[in-house]
């Protein structure tokens, strides 16, 4: 079975990299121990070496304590990673984003930011962050970013770390090694033909059992660091809800700003404001009046008189002739001038005046 997953250290996983659950290998000094007598077996690994037999003997019981524990850090280390939940993907991202732009409008504008007067420091210590905080991709409070590649594997069900896959372990040498092994060839009478292939068997499972050491090994080292973080967490980050709520007092500042005309956004009338500008009244007091015709007496100057036209002469159609007089204005050499109209934004209608007509007899 080939997984698709984070490489041991915890890194990103490849496109082509295949990691597979870790299984120990079948030993092969048990499979003999299975096949014939106790003390047929003993002969038979006298002939093979005791040095190898004793090497193999070893690295399985190392790695099978190496497994075990694995298993407990394991456990302790799911345990503390399930205490937070983690976080929405990509919204920590959109607040800090939303709370720089705001910050750099007023920065740039000249404006300054107070954040309020309740819990001041706190916010200032939100707005550092999310100014100074680089850009995240996934993972925040409780979302278990550290853990090595075991983690993967115990949140699966499984309860063994995995390994990157390889050939060789695709292949399954030790199992191709057993399988051809046998009650018949596994005997004293057959030891001549069969000690050479017992002893390449020993030295591949050797070889093996030394890689799955260091594998368990690297496992066992990444879960006791983790678990050592965990002990001494630094200061957590913001919550989502305290960015909320730096987000929403800075926008409050900027609206503020813009309301009462600061240099942040002048002030214009609203595109819907209808202004209706009115003429300044006409005014003429009787006093200003009076002083005009006193200053034009006081210099000699007289109304000129209105020379009046002969009245016209019309012919009508009976054959008579009729002159019709021109109404003459009054004029007077005290004549003074009437003020002039308040304006009040009332039209007066003018009625025209009807000349009569007398005829000459």
């Amino acid at each position: 079975m080939e997984i698709e997953g984070r490489s041991p250290q915890g890194g990103e996983r490849g496109d082509n990299e295949k990691y597979e659950p870790f299984e120990l290998q079948p030993s092969v000094l048990e499979a003999v121990a299975s096949l014939c007598p106790e003390h047929e077996a003993e002969e038979i690994w006298r002939v093979v070496g005791p040095s190898l037999v004793e090497q193999a003997r070893d690295l399985l019981d190392e790695a099978r304590l190496h497994l075990e524990i694995w298993r407990e850090l394991s456990e302790d280390a799911d345990h503390v990673a399930s205490r937070g939940l983690p976080e929405p993907p990509l919204v920590r991202e959109r607040l800090i984003q939303e709370i720089r732009f705001l910050a750099n409008h007023l920065r740039t504008r000249g404006g300054s930011s107070t954040l309020g007067s309740c819990g001041a420091d706190r916010n200032r210590e939100i707005l550092d962050y999310a100014l100074t905080t680089a850009n995240l991709h996934g993972g925040g409070r409780g979302s278990g970013c550290g853990r090595p590649m075991s983690a993967v594997s115990s949140r699966d069900g499984r309860d063994t770390p995995l390994r990157q896959a390889t050939p060789s372990s695709r292949d399954g040498s030790c199992s191709s090694v057993l399988s051809g092994l046998s009650v018949e060839n596994v005997s004293l009478a057959a030891i001549d033909s069969t000690v050479q292939y017992l002893r390449e068997s020993l030295e591949e499972e050797i070889e093996q059992r030394r890689q799955d050491v260091a594998l368990l090994q690297e496992c066992n080292e990444g879960e006791r660091a983790f678990l050592q973080t965990q002990s001494r967490p630094p200061p957590p980050p913001p919550s989502l809800r305290e960015l909320r709520g730096v987000g929403t007092l800075l926008e409050r500042e900027v609206m503020s700003a813009m309301t009462r005309g600061s240099p942040l956004c002048p002030s214009y009338p609203s595109p819907g404001r209808v202004v209706q500008l009115r003429p300044p009244p006409l005014e003429c007091s009787n006093k200003s009046t009076a002083s005009f015709s006193g200053m034009r007496r006081a210099s000699g100057v007289r109304p000129r008189p209105i020379q009046s036209s002969p009245d016209p002469v019309i012919n009508r159609t009976d054959g008579t002739v009729g002159v019709c007089p021109r109404p003459k204005p009054r004029q007077s050499s005290s004549e003074v001038f009437s003020p002039a109209p308040r304006y009040t934004g009332i039209t007066t209608a003018v009625t025209p005046t009807t000349t009569h007509c007398t005829s000459i007899t």
